[in-house]
């Protein structure tokens, strides 16, 4: 049994196009040549953020009650 060789492009048969008037090697509408890759866009590394520094609060002082202590009807002692 004699073996049917295939043409390159699948069971069509047309094969590899070469457009008319391409002399590059380029198929029908193609951007590349066939089995060419495209080439790969290199990514760009991200930049870090810096971090902010968080500024400390100032605690507030509590104001100490002047005043004498005086005992409260109730007997509570001073406000």
């Amino acid at each position: 049994m004699r073996r049917r060789r295939r043409t390159r492009g699948g069971r069509s048969g047309k094969g590899v196009e070469e457009a008319e008037g391409r002399k590059d090697g380029r198929r029908r509408g193609a951007k590349k040549k066939a089995g060419e890759k495209k080439k790969k866009k290199k990514k760009k590394k991200k930049k870090k953020k810096k971090k902010k520094k968080k500024r400390k609060k100032k605690k507030k002082k509590k104001k100490k009650k002047k005043g004498r202590k005086k005992e409260r009807k109730d007997g509570r002692e001073n406000l």
